[in-house]
């Protein structure tokens, strides 16, 4: 009878195969060396993965009248969304985000009316608008 491992070096042991988990366990750590990667699929991801120590996130919530300019204090900003903590009527219908540097402006929108509902901006008072950005 013979049993083949999910686990085991190829090539002299200078590759390992493994066929079922790599568990590192509590107090234990991957460490990738100066030089090594990380790869998915073959694609080297090393690079995406030392990034990540620098993203930010934030978020908050903003009672505004029409348009707010929120500042993160970030560097720079790579994305930012919001959401009307309530649901979409003809004042407000929508809110968007207009990304700059370190602050982006939440604005509100209305319909023209109720047959057009073309986006102008809203005067509305008192909206709750809940926000995310990721920066650096």
């Amino acid at each position: 009878m013979s049993y083949i491992t999910k686990n085991h070096t190829k090539r002299g042991g200078e590759e390992w195969e493994v066929g079922g988990e790599l568990n590192v366990v509590s107090g234990g750590a991957l460490d990738i060396k100066s030089g090594g990667a990380l790869k998915f699929n073959g694609t080297d991801r090393t690079a995406n993965l030392a990034a990540l120590g620098a993203i930010k996130i934030a978020g908050g919530q903003e009672t505004l009248t029409g348009t707010l300019e929120v500042d993160t204090g970030f560097t720079a900003i790579t994305a930012a969304v919001a959401t009307i903590e309530e649901d979409a009527a003809l004042d407000p219908l929508l809110v968007t985000v207009d990304i700059g540097t370190s602050t982006f402006t939440i604005k509100l929108w209305k319909a023209t009316g109720s047959g057009d509902v073309t986006p102008v901006e809203s005067a509305q008072t008192g909206k709750k608008v809940s926000w995310i950005a990721i920066g650096t």
